[in-house]
């Protein structure tokens, strides 16, 4: 965690690395890691907007709209 007036850095996960952790959390039964990380990842999300998500915002639709919570884009 940084301090007060501190920069932070990430670094984003390769493709191949998240599908293969991907695999591996299907195949060891975590199923809700499972579709939480597949997705924010396919989606491209941040985790505050992945976490606002409910089931009925996506089931039997054709189409979704999510408003990014730190930009307020579409």
């Amino acid at each position: 965690m940084s301090g007060k007036n501190e920069k932070t850095t990430c670094s984003g996960l390769e493709w191949d690395s998240m599908l293969g952790l991907l695999n591996r959390l299907k195949r060891d039964g975590k199923y809700l890691d499972y579709l939480l990380i597949g997705t924010g990842c396919y989606f491209g999300l941040r985790a505050k907007d992945l976490l606002n998500l409910r089931w009925y915002d996506v089931l039997e639709k054709n189409e979704i709209t999510i408003v990014e919570s730190k930009t307020q884009k579409e």
